[in-house]
């Protein structure tokens, strides 16, 4: 994994870098990974799938409790078990950066899961139980909900 420091988007409570990284098919990932900077009890490992258009701003109201979100752009045009693989390799970036076992790895998906976090669920769901969170389109948030 390559990252490179995003300070238009950090804050002080808040570091975010924009990180790359290959695919299994050799496809160059890239993301951004926002982590609280402050010492809270509950902080969380998040991930959170982009389309090839969503622009990629992490979610304050989401890291107000600490932890780290990493949220991964998806080229456009990419095959769903190419997007499967793809979102394996980033559960477990997220797992290993922040410590934890992908079982404290939660998928967060706009509206309805799609179907690559439907089915890395079930893969996992042996191994590992992974929790998918899903929340209406309106009550995203971006930067606007940073606290000062």
């Amino acid at each position: 994994m390559f990252l490179t420091p995003r300070p238009e988007l950090s804050s002080a409570w808040l570091e975010v870098h924009e990180f790359r990284l290959r695919s299994h098919d050799g496809i160059r990932l890239f993301g951004i990974r926002a982590e609280c900077q402050q010492n809270l009890a509950r902080s969380r490992a998040l991930v959170r799938l982009l389309g090839p258009c969503d622009s990629p701003e992490p979610d304050a109201s989401e890291l107000l409790e600490g932890g780290t979100e990493f949220l991964v752009q998806e080229p456009a045009g990419r095959k769903l078990e190419d997007r499967v693989m793809d979102l394996l390799r980033v559960i477990r970036l997220a797992a290993r950066h922040s410590g934890r076992p992908v079982s404290e790895v939660d998928l967060l998906s706009e509206g309805n899961p799609p179907d690559e976090v439907l089915i890395v669920s079930q893969l996992l769901a042996d191994e590992e139980a992974l929790r998918i969170l899903s929340r209406a389109d309106d009550e995203s948030a971006g930067l606007d909900s940073l606290p000062d």
